[in-house]
């Protein structure tokens, strides 16, 4: 009798551990599943544990995406997932998911990339009180960006409804001014090959910058007049998103972004609404 209960009980745990390998098994199917809409390309290893708090640990994943004749190329050394509760909405402004993610390198295959390219660590969490908060900060060795969003209960990924925000950026060593140059070699090798026999005749994106050359420019006279230009034109195009025009009060992005292109430094800021921010 006492052997009976005992094999029952034994039994009914062998089962339980069953039933959660194979749900484990199933959400790390589900991961890669949803990663291979986003481009993965190769991915190491998915492991993930828990019985009704999941955690989720990926190792060496390969994202690639081809855009305007250049291979673009995500790599992650590690990635944690944390704190998926099987009880609650999948929306993860109802939870307390948390991202973390190591070494992110963005790498492209004509090989421009040397700032880009610096590994970064990136950490985003989502938790729950008397509004739905987002936390999502960015660090390598010359820049720390931090994020933080109060969003209206009635949020979701499909209709983000923000009440406030803080951003705060720290940087040095020219690191965004270096960033840009890298774009702007990219964006000048891609037009040369794309566009047609005039481009040397109207130097491409050389000529409203100053420079009536069709070569890239190299970075010690780039970060002179032609940098001061390059700040004009880039600071004009964002201040048409609709986001910067719908909150931009008292010019305080505007001035947020122009200190954020030509400084080093921390520049911090504190946009509310009763209401709730346009996007």
């Amino acid at each position: 009798m006492f052997n009976l209960k005992n094999r029952k009980i034994y039994f009914f745990i062998a089962l339980l551990l069953v039933i959660n390998l194979f749900k484990n098994i199933y959400i790390e199917n589900k991961i890669e599943q949803e990663l291979i809409k986003y481009k993965l390309k190769k991915i190491a290893k998915i492991s993930c544990r828990g019985v009704i708090n999941i955690e989720c640990h990926l190792n060496n994943l390969l994202f690639e995406e081809n855009s305007t004749q250049t291979l673009y190329s995500v790599y992650v050394a590690d990635a944690k997932l944390l704190n998926m509760n099987l009880f609650k909405s999948q929306e993860p402004f109802d939870s307390q998911v948390k991202l973390i993610v190591n070494r992110v390198q963005i790498l492209d295959n004509r090989g421009i990339f040397e700032t880009v390219k610096k590994p970064i660590d990136i950490n985003v969490s989502f938790f729950t009180d008397k509004f739905h908060k987002v936390n999502f900060s960015l660090l390598n060795d010359d820049l720390a960006i931090k994020l933080m969003i109060n969003l209206d209960k009635k949020s979701n990924l499909d209709n983000l409804k923000v009440l406030s925000a803080s951003l705060k950026v720290e940087r040095e060593n020219s690191v965004i001014k270096k960033i840009i140059y890298e774009l702007y070699k990219l964006k000048l090798l891609e037009t040369k090959e794309s566009d047609d026999e005039e481009f040397s005749a109207t130097k491409g994106i050389n000529l409203p910058l100053g420079k009536d050359s069709a070569e890239v420019i190299p970075q010690n006279i780039f970060f002179g007049e032609v940098y001061e230009s390059v700040s004009i034109l880039l600071l004009s195009e964002l201040e048409t998103l609709d986001v910067v025009m719908n909150n931009n009060e008292d010019n305080s992005i505007s001035n947020f972004l122009e200190d954020i292109i030509k400084n080093d430094g921390e520049t911090t800021l504190e946009i509310s609404n009763n209401e709730r921010i346009l996007l």
